[in-house]
């Protein structure tokens, strides 16, 4: 976000001097943001995702990398 409307924001000419700086200083802001500018559920447009569609999306994750584990060991 522009500081012009009142949003943060990171340099990205840091990262290839100093990656560690950048990463901190990136993540920081996002955090940051999304702190202050968080969903609220009283909110139409603000939906946020139920514990059991969480956890099913997680699980499907986990699933998809153990099958892509299984492919690779599979090949060698």
């Amino acid at each position: 976000m522009a500081t012009l409307y009142g949003g943060q924001f990171f340099n990205i000419l840091d990262f290839r001097s100093t990656p560690e700086t950048f990463f901190t200083n990136f993540v920081n802001t996002k955090v940051q943001e999304i702190i202050n500018e968080g969903c609220d559920p009283q909110l139409e447009d603000c939906s946020t995702v139920p514990t059991p569609g969480t956890l099913a999306l997680f699980g499907l994750g986990f699933l998809g990398l153990r099958l892509a584990q299984k492919r690779v060991a599979n090949k060698s």
